[in-house]
């Protein structure tokens, strides 16, 4: 989900983790 600014809001595992959209995230796939 998309909020706000350039914050996404990724469950993970269960958690939900605010993550700034950049370049260094990575997003893990099962």
């Amino acid at each position: 989900l998309v909020a706000e600014g350039r914050k996404m809001k990724i469950s993970d595992f269960g958690l939900s983790r605010d993550v700034y959209e950049e370049d260094s995230y990575v997003k893990r796939s099962k």
